[in-house]
């Protein structure tokens, strides 16, 4: 009888971590960061704080035409790789300005290597716009 139960409370146990681990893995990104947005050479981003497997910040400053872009809705997406991007590797999170043209998002790269990066930009006044860029994370 035992060993029934200890077996009962291990399995219980495994089909909620298995959910858990689900839901992580299958987290949909940001909304903002699906949207349709329209590639604008006018628009820049550059990143202001090195790329790591640890928890960081990152501080974007977006430009547009050398100006600071201020008061958008900026969403920062990586998937890791490029073609063939790995299924399940991917961050998404909105940022949030911190000063004109300057937005901070939490990120957590879970391995380093090269990610495609897309940054969406939603002045709300035009089509959203997207940067892709190469990510390099140590």
């Amino acid at each position: 009888m035992r060993g029934i139960w200890r077996l009962t409370v291990v399995s219980a146990l495994a089909v909620l971590a298995f959910v858990v681990a689900l839901v992580n893995f299958k987290a949909v990104p940001a909304k903002e960061c699906q949207m349709d947005a329209v590639h604008d050479p006018a628009y820049a981003v550059e990143f202001l704080t090195p790329f790591s497997v640890d928890p960081t910040t990152q501080t974007l400053r977006v430009t547009r035409a050398g100006v600071p872009v201020a008061g958008a809705q900026v969403c920062l997406r990586a998937d890791m790789g490029g073609i063939g991007r790995m299924s399940g590797m991917g961050v998404s999170d909105v940022a949030r300005e911190t000063s004109p043209g300057q937005y901070d998002v939490p990120v957590r790269f879970e391995m380093g290597g090269m990610w495609q990066g897309t940054v969406i930009v939603d002045t709300g006044t035009r089509k959203p716009v997207k940067i892709e860029l190469p990510i390099d994370v140590r």
